[in-house]
């Protein structure tokens, strides 16, 4: 399908410094102007360049160098090599023949856009130097071409819409996407439901996701819905079609349904500022402050990076709701409004709370929000078993419990307290329901505003102005407000993905097709199921080119080579030395607080929201990491021990928690 065209690089979750080139190789530099390049290599590859990058030709190789210029990628087509190995040994002795570090993951790709196959190899750099490395070998027709990415994480991490963008447009210019345009979709029926269940219920065993719910929704009407699997591995009880799941960030859609639905009315501007409805609200400075408008709240084109340490790790849910604008208050956007796709919990969650205060202003925030989303949103279309709060979830009774994988790679139950802390940040992704509840949600997406019997019960352009682009994600999707666009075979979608801990969720509408698919699942590895068994619907429904069986066993196989790699490295217990010199507690200005426990050899950190578990491991630079190894949800995250400090990264920011006297 096209939807999985060859991921070349992982560059969000990678990167570099600039290349260090030979002097001679330096001298034979020629820029070559965007308007004057043809786009095309002397062997037929296509490519583009993003807005603001630059390219230069050195010697045949293609040296794309974004704005910041930390993270530089090159392309090389490489002659008389006999394999990915060969190929990308011959690019690194052109591109940095000093390059020594060894790959700590390597992976084949089968054949796709356009190639016909790819090795791809990543390298780590020490955890302060905030970079990574990778090299992927491309082969078409026994010849092979190389990209050598050099990648500074933090440029990554606000321009990987960009990359992607580049990432997507490289391709064979003789390749042809498949398109279903003039495909006929075929009947809805029992036929149909039967082959995709039995598709999902293989994949759900050989992928180990207990448990999941599924709808299918054609001219407003549901279909087919179905509770597969079991809620819990404990206990074994059946998932059905009254079970609620966290639905993660599907809930940011219904916030601007009730945005929309406010826009409609008059109440709300999507162009006026923010600061019209609420004026003390802020980001970052008062110069910012004054420019954020009612749609940049909504559109994940703010210039905000993630933080959501900043609530994951010190947020318990008795935080009032008020702490949002707090948080937004100390958080400057790192890329200009309308410039770059980035993807932020906490504006997300203020949309929410500005659209309660407007139509509530004597109540609490977070009150008002659930009380707005109660009169437009849940009430209208029906949603009668929906909650935020998880004492409202374990009070029902009837929920999907959450899992991940142990260390021996086994699907288990994880713990649902982490989930907590989502409830002061709840319009962005708190949401529990049903697969019953969630269609009435997701018809009203297929339908833009009717319900199953055709009567309009919501404005239409309520649901359909969020569908305006406002940036661009890659090559052919973009981010709306609270929702996606994309492209399947030449079909316009809109969707939306959400997850939370031990939880994954999706949807997909097919405007033009009046079809509508979801999935929620229990588990935090849930997103593969996902991905297959939306890929099998098009097999099924569109005569897509069929793929999705095989990806599912490459996913197998690639987990069972990859977990033990995790592992390796790690020394379980901690390293004893190291261990010995951590602090009784800790504490950062932004994070809060963090006590050590220890239980004999095991070594605990004890967060405001959670307990995790800590192994050990060395660093190439010399210097020791607390890798966490449970609850699975946060595994592999690493607080670095630097001068009796201990410090956390994400992409873009760096705690560091001080020894508390």
């Amino acid at each position: 399908m096209t939807s999985k065209r060859l991921a070349f690089l992982t560059l969000l979750a990678a990167s570099t410094a600039p290349i260090a080139m030979p002097a001679a190789a330096q001298d034979a530099i020629a820029p070559v102007a965007v308007e004057e390049s043809a786009q095309v290599t002397p062997r037929g590859v296509a490519y583009v360049i993003p807005d603001d990058w630059t390219l230069e030709i050195v010697d045949g190789r293609y040296v794309f160098t974004l704005p910041e210029g930390d993270t530089v990628l090159n392309y090389l087509e490489i002659e008389g090599a006999e394999d990915g190995e060969a190929a990308i040994a011959a690019a690194w002795a052109i591109v940095d023949p000093d390059f020594a570090l060894e790959p700590v993951q390597s992976a084949e790709q089968p054949a796709n856009g356009g190639w016909d196959g790819a090795l791809v190899k990543t390298y780590a750099f020490p955890p302060a130097e905030q970079r990574v490395a990778q090299a992927a070998a491309l082969q078409k027709d026994g010849e092979w071409s190389v990209i050598i990415a050099k990648v500074f994480i933090p440029t990554a991490s606000r321009r990987g819409s960009q990359l992607a963008e580049w990432n997507q447009g490289l391709k064979p210019t003789d390749y042809e996407e498949q398109s279903l345009v003039e495909n006929e979709m075929a009947a809805m029926d029992a036929e149909l439901f039967g082959e995709w269940t039995d598709f999902i219920v293989d994949a759900m065993d050989k992928l180990e996701v207990p448990g999941a719910a599924v709808a299918v929704i054609e001219d407003g009407v549901v279909k087919y819905q179905a509770g597969l699997g079991v809620k819990d591995l404990e206990t074994g009880e059946p998932v059905d079609t009254d079970t609620l799941f966290m639905v993660g960030s599907n809930t940011k859609g219904m916030t601007t349904l009730l945005i929309g639905t406010m826009a409609e009315d008059g109440l709300v501007d999507y162009d006026a500022p923010v600061q019209q409805y609420m004026p003390d609200f802020r980001l970052g400075d008062e110069e910012t402050s004054k420019e954020v408008l009612v749609k940049h709240l909504i559109c994940a084109c703010t210039g905000l990076p993630r933080n959501d340490y900043e609530w994951i790790f010190s947020q318990t849910e008795e935080q009032p709701a008020s702490n949002t604008f707090a948080i937004l208050s100390q958080t400057q956007p790192t890329t200009e409004f309308g410039e770059l796709f980035q993807y932020n919990n906490i504006i997300a969650s203020a949309a929410g709370y500005v659209a309660g205060a407007i139509l509530h202003p004597e109540m609490e925030v977070g009150a008002a929000y659930d009380l707005a989303m109660e009169e437009r949103v849940f009430g209208p279309l029906g949603m009668g078993n929906v909650h935020f709060a998880i004492d409202d979830v374990l009070a029902d009774g009837n929920f999907a419990a959450p899992h991940g994988f142990n260390r021996e790679g086994v699907a288990g139950r994880e713990p649902l307290d982490p989930n907590r802390t989502l409830l002061p940040v709840r319009p962005a992704g708190a949401l529990w329901a049903s697969i019953e509840d969630f269609a009435d949600y997701v018809r009203n997406e297929q339908t833009a505003g009717l319900d199953a019997a055709g009567n309009r019960i919501m404005p239409a352009e309520a649901v359909l102005a969020r569908r305006a682009p406002q940036v661009k994600m890659g090559a052919d999707s973009a981010y709306g407000m609270g929702v996606m666009m994309g492209d399947e075979g030449g079909l316009k979608t809109t969707f939306h993905g959400g997850s939370t801990f031990g939880y994954q969720s999706n949807y997909l509408v097919i405007p033009e097709r009046n079809v509508a698919i979801i999935m929620l699942t229990n588990a935090s590895h849930g997103t593969g199921l996902i991905a297959e068994s939306f890929d099998r619907f098009f097999e099924l429904a569109f005569d897509a080119d069929e793929d999705a069986a095989d990806d599912v066993d490459r996913s197998v196989e690639r987990r069972k080579e990859d977990l033990p790699k995790f592992w390796e490295d790690l020394a379980i217990p901690p390293a004893a030395e190291a261990a010995a010199v951590l602090a009784d507690r800790y504490s950062n200005d932004v994070l809060g607080e963090l006590t050590v426990d220890r239980d004999g050899e095991r070594v605990f950190f004890n967060l405001p929201t959670m307990r995790v578990e800590l192994a050990t491991k060395e660093e190439d630079d010399g210097s020791t990491s607390f890798v966490v190894i449970a609850p699975g949800f946060v595994r592999g995250l690493g607080y670095q021990l630097v001068d009796g400090t201990l410090v956390l990264r994400d992409a873009q920011h760096e705690y560091v928690y001080e020894p508390a006297k």
